[in-house]
């Protein structure tokens, strides 16, 4: 056959109009079965449990007096001091450094004696809360499996509301020629 004609056929019979009659009747209700989803829900709940804590002190110990301090200091000063001072006032400016050196490098040296330690003293009760999210599943009824006779023919639909056995329920049947 030629390809052109298959295909003006092919096209012919999806735009030629299909009829279709429909008309409602009643049918019986026969059996009908509830149908259940399962979902999952997640719902926050706080939970809380109790800790022991750290407590922390801190302590602050001077070591025994070291003289290196001073003695570096003196140097240094009476080093500058003489670099600074001129003529008859550079034995005075040698001294003053000295002296100011010595002082200055005792204060360093003493900060540096100083020993800072941090050590647990205690602990303490403490409550810690967070929210979780609990999962909680349950089952929730969709609808209805209605299973009916309507025109002599028997078939199942779903529908949301219930329909006991020996209800009525209105059928849509429609007849399609082509």
């Amino acid at each position: 056959m030629n390809k052109t004609f298959l295909i003006g056929l092919v096209i012919f019979s999806f735009i030629t109009p299909a009829f279709a009659e429909s008309f409602t009747v009643t049918g019986n209700v026969i059996e009908s079965q509830p149908r259940y989803t399962i979902v999952t829900d997640y719902i926050p709940r706080k939970s809380c449990n109790t800790v022991q804590v750290p407590i922390y002190g801190a302590q602050n110990q001077r070591q025994t007096n070291n003289p290196v301090g001073a003695i570096v200091g003196g140097i240094a000063g009476g080093i500058l001091g003489k670099n600074v001072g001129s003529g008859s006032g550079k034995t005075a400016a040698t001294i003053g450094g000295a002296i100011i050196g010595s002082l200055a490098g005792n204060n360093v040296q003493a900060n540096e004696n100083t020993v800072g330690s941090t050590e647990i003293v205690g602990y303490r009760q403490e409550n810690r809360c967070h929210t979780v999210q609990e999962a909680v599943t349950t089952e929730r009824l969709t609808g209805y499996s209605i299973k009916y006779q309507a025109a002599g023919f028997i078939a199942t639909t779903i529908k949301k509301r219930f329909h006991a056995p020996g209800d009525d329920i209105t059928v849509i049947v429609t007849i399609n020629a082509r």
